[in-house]
């Protein structure tokens, strides 16, 4: 029972520190992507 218990605690704190790495690091790209596009100036025309 104590193994078990444990065990599920470590596993609950990986999938928070997980969870915390994948959306830091998500922002970061969307933030890069952001600043790129704008001082890229990349106009995107949209006709069809």
């Amino acid at each position: 029972m104590i193994i078990t218990t444990n065990a599920g605690a470590r596993l609950n704190k990986y999938l928070q520190s997980f969870l915390a790495a994948m959306l830091t690091l998500t922002g970061t790209a969307a933030l890069g992507l952001t600043l790129g596009w704008f001082l890229g100036g990349i106009s995107v025309n949209f006709r069809f």
